[in-house]
C-alpha cells in the first residue's frame, strides 16, 4: 500500500482558484458586469474594519494594498469604485453544494468510484485591468470512520476537481503514432477509432476511443437542486469566433458560475490565463494522536493511526535536513505529492532534482512544532498538527488567501498584458505597406496598451506587501516560484519595444507624407508667387498702376515650364510605387505582374 493510502488528514479544506482574462476590459465594462453578476445570484461583499476577522487582514498589509484587495464602505467609499476590487460571494438558494470527483480506475477506501466533498464558499474577484479570479472553497472534517478519506484520496479529489479542460489524452489511433513500425507491436485492442470527430461547433473529444485520460473521468456539482454533470470523457474543442481559432471548452462547474447572457466563455469575453489547472491553495491536519476506525477480520478496532505519527517526524527531520538527497524517504515523497498535486505517485524520479525542487518550494520557519509550508507554480500547502488548527487556519483563509490572490492577480495581468502585445503584433504584421488610417489605429491601442501597463506598475505592483516578517518571506518564495519578477520583465520589454517600433512606423508615414507636401509647396511657391506678380495692378487716386511683367512672354514660359516640373514629379511617384517590387524581385510571370502593378496603384492611391 502507498504511504499516502495510510496517511488519514483529520481535518481538510482548499481554496480552487480560476484566474481568467477578460477581453476588451475597460471601467465602463467592470461596472457593467458588476450589474451583471449582482443580477445572477451574486451578493458584492464589503468589508467592514470593525470586526475582528477583516481588521486583521486590513493592517497586516501596507495601505497602497489596501485599494486592491478591500471593497469596504470605511475603507474605500471616496474613492471611484471602478479603480478597486469588486468582491462577490454567490449566495446559495439551500444548502451549501457538493463536489463529486468520479474515475472508474480509481476505488476509496468504501469501495466506491467517487469522493465527495462540500462547498463552502464560492467567491468572485473581479479586478480593472482585465483580471477576474473565480474561488471556489472546499472543506472536509474526518469522523474517524472506516470510509474516512485518506490523503491520497484527498489529492485524488483535489487534482481532479483542479482541471479546468483534459490536459492530455493518450490516443492509439494510427494517424497519431511517428511511425508505422510501431503499430506493429501494438496488441489488436488498442487498435481504435480517432479519438476526435467533427462536429458543427467545432471538433469534438471522442474520448471513449482514448486509453488513458490524464484527469478525472467526471467532476459533479449539486448545487440548489441542480447537477451539473462535466464529463471529461466527452469534451469538445470549439471554435472562437471572436478570437479566430480552436479552444477546449472549459469546465461546465466554472461556466455554471461565470456565463450569462452579456458574458460567456464561447463568445471570447473571458479565458484561462495560466493553463489547464486552477490554482490550489490547501490546508492540511494531520493529527499524530488520531483515532482511525480501522476493520481486521470484519472485526471494527479503534487504533492510533502509526503512519501519521512517522510521516510528520520523518517529515520534520527531512525539514531539518534541508531535504538532503541522500536521506529522503517516504516522506519527502508525501510531501512532494502534497505540493505538486500527485495523487499516484511523485512525478519526479530523480532523488538528487527532487531533492532541489523540495528546498526550493518549502518554508520551514515552524517545522520543528509541526507546522509546515510548501509552494509551487500552481499550489501551496499548509501542513500542521490539531492543535495549530483554529490560529492557523484563520491565517490560512484570511492573510494567506489575500496573498494567493493578489499573486494571481500580479500573474494574471502581466499575462493578459503579454497576450495583447501579442495580438497587436499580430494586426502589425497583416497589413500592407502602413497605411496611415490603419497605424494610427493600432497605434491607438498600444498607446492604450501602454497605459493600462504603466497602471499596473506604477499602482498596483509591488515587490513587499506587509511589513511582517513571515509574510515577507512567503510572499518572496512564493513569488519566485511563480516566476512573477521575470515575466515582469519580459512583458516590460515587449510593451516598450512594441510601443516604440509602432510610434516610429507611424512617424515615419506622417514624415513621408509632410516631405511630399514639402515638395509640393515647393515646387508651386514660385508659381503662386509668380501667379500673384501677374495679377499685381495698384490705383492710386486716378493714377493706375500695371505691373510691367505681365507684358513680358518671358514668363508665360517659365510658368509652363513650372507646371511640366509638377507634373514630371507626380509622375515619379506614380512610377515609383509601381516598379517598387520590380527592383526587388528578379522576375515575374506576366499575370503576376499584372497584379504586382494593380497593387501599386492601389498603394499609391490609399497614400494620396
Amino acid at each position: 500500500m502507498k504511504p499516502a493510502k495510510k496517511i488519514v488528514p483529520d481535518f481538510f479544506s482548499a481554496f480552487f482558484m480560476f484566474p481568467f482574462g477578460i477581453r476588451e476590459c475597460s471601467g465602463d465594462k467592470v461596472k457593467k458586469l458588476r450589474e451583471t453578476f449582482s443580477k445572477s445570484g451574486w451578493i458584492l461583499e464589503k468589508y467592514d474594519v470593525g470586526t475582528g476577522f477583516d481588521y486583521n487582514e486590513y493592517v497586516y498589509f501596507y495601505p497602497y494594498i489596501w485599494d486592491i484587495l478591500f471593497t469596504a464602505d470605511k475603507v474605500n467609499q471616496k474613492k471611484d469604485e471602478i479603480e478597486g476590487v469588486h468582491f462577490f460571494r454567490y449566495s446559495f438558494s439551500n444548502n451549501h453544494p457538493r463536489i463529486v470527483v468520479q474515475h472508474q480506475n480509481y476505488t476509496t477506501n468504501s469501495g466506491k468510484h467517487e469522493i465527495q466533498l462540500a462547498v463552502k464558499n464560492v467567491f468572485l474577484h473581479l479586478f480593472p485591468i482585465g483580471v477576474g479570479i473565480l474561488i471556489f472553497e472546499i472543506i472536509h472534517q474526518t469522523k474517524g470512520q472506516i470510509d474516512d478519506y485518506s490523503l491520497q484520496d484527498l489529492l485524488f479529489f483535489t487534482n481532479g476537481f483542479r482541471r479546468i479542460y483534459p490536459p492530455f489524452i493518450f490516443s492509439t489511433h494510427r494517424k497519431h503514432l511517428r511511425s508505422d513500425n510501431l503499430w506493429t507491436y501494438l496488441p489488436s485492442s488498442t487498435q481504435e477509432k480517432s479519438p476526435f470527430q467533427l462536429t458543427e461547433d467545432g471538433i469534438k473529444l471522442a474520448l471513449g476511443a482514448v486509453n488513458k485520460l490524464e484527469c478525472a473521468e467526471e467532476v459533479i456539482l449539486e448545487i440548489d437542486r441542480e447537477k451539473i454533470e462535466n464529463n471529461y470523457s466527452a469534451s469538445e474543442i470549439i471554435w472562437s469566433e471572436s478570437e479566430k481559432y480552436y479552444k477546449p471548452n472549459i469546465s461546465l462547474i466554472i461556466r455554471r458560475f461565470l456565463d450569462n447572457d452579456e458574458f460567456s466563455y464561447k463568445n471570447g469575453d473571458y479565458s484561462p490565463i495560466i493553463d489547464d489547472r486552477m490554482f490550489v491553495h490547501s490546508f492540511y491536519s494531520i493529527n499524530p494522536d488520531f483515532i482511525w476506525q480501522k476493520e481486521e477480520k470484519n472485526i471494527q478496532k479503534e487504533q492510533t493511526n502509526i503512519w501519521n505519527i512517522v510521516f510528520i517526524q520523518r517529515l520534520k527531520r527531512q525539514f531539518q535536513n534541508s531535504f538532503n538527497s541522500d536521506s529522503l524517504d517516504f516522506s519527502s515523497d508525501v510531501w512532494y505529492q502534497m505540493i505538486h498535486i500527485d495523487w499516484g505517485a511523485p512525478t519526479c524520479a530523480n532523488k538528487l532534482m527532487q531533492s532541489e525542487i523540495l528546498k526550493a518550494c518549502s518554508y520551514g520557519r515552524w517545522s520543528d512544532w509541526g507546522t509546515f509550508y510548501g509552494f509551487s507554480r500552481f499550489s501551496s500547502v499548509t501542513l500542521t498538527n490539531i492543535n495549530a488548527v483554529p490560529f492557523l487556519y484563520n491565517h490560512f483563509q484570511s492573510l494567506y488567501y489575500q496573498i494567493a490572490v493578489l499573486l494571481l492577480f500580479y500573474r494574471g495581468a502581466l499575462l493578459n498584458f503579454s497576450d495583447r502585445s501579442e495580438r497587436l503584433s499580430k494586426e502589425i504584421h497583416q497589413l500592407n505597406d502602413t497605411p496611415t488610417a490603419e497605424m494610427k489605429n493600432i497605434l491607438r491601442k498600444v498607446e492604450t496598451l501602454h497605459r493600462d501597463f504603466l497602471l499596473f506598475r506604477n499602482r498596483y505592483w509591488f515587490r513587499e506587501v506587509t511589513a511582517q516578517d513571515q509574510g515577507i518571506e512567503i510572499f518572496d518564495i512564493w513569488n519566485n516560484q511563480l516566476r512573477n519578477k521575470e515575466l515582469m520583465e519580459d512583458v516590460q520589454l515587449e510593451i516598450k519595444e512594441l510601443f516604440g517600433y509602432v510610434d516610429t512606423t507611424y512617424e515615419k508615414t506622417i514624415s513621408k507624407a509632410i516631405n511630399i507636401l514639402t515638395v509640393l509647396g515647393a515646387v508651386f511657391f514660385p508659381l503662386a508667387i509668380i501667379t500673384g506678380l501677374y495679377g499685381i495692378n495698384a490705383e492710386f487716386g486716378n493714377l493706375i498702376f500695371k505691373f510691367p511683367l505681365n507684358d513680358i512672354p518671358f514668363f508665360s514660359i517659365l510658368w509652363s515650364f513650372i507646371v511640366f516640373i509638377t507634373l514630371f514629379y507626380l509622375a515619379y511617384q506614380i512610377m515609383k510605387h509601381i516598379f517598387k517590387d520590380l527592383l526587388e524581385n528578379e522576375k515575374y510571370e506576366p499575370l503576376e505582374l499584372k497584379e504586382l502593378l494593380q497593387k501599386s496603384l492601389n498603394a499609391f492611391k490609399k497614400e494620396k
